[in-house]
């Protein structure tokens, strides 16, 4: 994964090419990331209009949802 500056805004496809998801290909991880901005579980910011949005996110909301992520092997079973 390449490193994130905290200020400055990136794009989903920018997104894409940092393997913030865990896609089998690139649109797929394209369509996941938008689904996450639009769901509300990553912070975006809308350029564009309502019918056509352009969504940037900044650095810092990235490393937030990453942490937020919980993977195997990170935790311990009782």
């Amino acid at each position: 994964m390449k490193q994130i500056n905290l200020e400055k805004f990136y794009t989903p496809k920018d997104m894409v090419e940092m393997n913030i998801t865990q896609a089998s290909n690139k649109d797929t991880k394209k369509q996941m990331i938008l689904r996450f901005i639009r769901q509300g579980r990553m912070e975006a910011i809308n350029l564009g209009s309502d019918k056509k949005p352009r969504y940037v996110v900044q650095g810092k909301n990235i490393v937030k949802y990453l942490d937020r992520q919980v993977k195997p092997g990170q935790y311990m079973k009782k």
